[in-house]
C-alpha cells in the first residue's frame, strides 16, 4: 500500500463497471498495486467523476478561478463505507491525487479515515481512461439497460459528451441534436475511433 508521495507521475489503469442492480465497481492500478472500489446508488460514481474531471479541465483552461489552492473533491458512497478523493491540480496538467476510506460513513462519529495513496497522476491520461470507460459501460448496456442496472438515475450522457469534447478539441455543438446524434452513432460502431489518441 503507497501512503506517501511519489515523486513521479504514475502509470494509471482504470477499469470502471457496472456489477449488480445498484452496485458500481472500479479498479485502479498504480505501480502494479491495484485499489479496488465497490461503490452503491447512495452516490453517483460515474456522473461525478466525469463532472469532476470536467471541472478540473475548466481549472486548466482557465475557465473555472479559483483563489488559492485548487481542490477538487469526490466522495464514493458504499454501505456504510466511503471513499474521498482529493485531486490537487499541479503544473503541467498533472493532479496529485489522495485517496481515503473510511469504514463506516453514516455514523454521527464516523470510524478514522485511512489513507490509500498520494500519487502524481496525467490528469489527461486519467480524463481519457474515464472516457474510454464511460464509453464501454454505455456500448455494453445502453440507456435503458444502465438506468434498469443502476436503477438511481440515467447514464450521464452530457458529461460523455462534454469529455468527448474535451478530448477532440472540438468546440461543442451546443444547439445541435444532429450533431449529438451523430456522434452517438460513431460510438455504437466500436471500430471506428472517436477521439484522436
Amino acid at each position: 500500500m503507497t501512503t506517501e508521495l511519489q515523486t513521479k507521475v504514475q502509470d494509471l489503469s482504470l477499469t470502471l463497471s457496472l456489477d449488480s442492480a445498484g452496485w458500481f465497481e472500479a479498479r485502479i492500478t498504480l505501480a502494479d498495486t491495484d485499489y479496488d472500489f465497490r461503490v452503491s446508488y447512495l452516490s453517483e460514481p460515474l456522473h461525478d467523476l466525469l463532472e469532476t474531471i470536467i471541472n478540473i479541465d475548466s481549472y486548466y483552461d482557465g475557465r473555472c478561478k479559483t483563489s488559492g489552492d485548487p481542490r477538487f473533491h469526490l466522495v464514493w458512497q458504499g454501505e456504510p463505507w466511503r471513499y474521498s478523493w482529493l485531486f490537487e491540480p499541479q503544473a503541467d496538467y498533472i493532479l496529485r491525487v489522495t485517496l481515503t476510506y473510511c469504514s463506516d460513513g453514516f455514523d454521527e462519529q464516523p470510524a478514522p479515515e485511512e489513507l490509500k495513496f498520494v500519487a502524481l497522476l496525467s490528469f489527461r491520461e486519467l480524463a481519457r481512461q474515464t472516457y474510454e470507460q464511460s464509453r464501454d459501460i454505455l456500448r455494453k448496456f445502453g440507456f435503458l439497460g444502465y438506468r434498469d442496472e443502476w436503477i438511481s438515475s440515467d447514464f450521464p450522457i452530457s458529461d460523455l459528451l462534454r469529455l468527448h469534447y474535451i478530448l477532440t478539441g472540438e468546440q461543442p455543438h451546443r444547439e445541435s441534436l444532429a450533431t449529438e446524434l451523430e456522434y452517438l452513432s460513431q460510438l455504437i460502431h466500436e471500430g471506428q475511433p472517436i477521439i484522436n489518441s
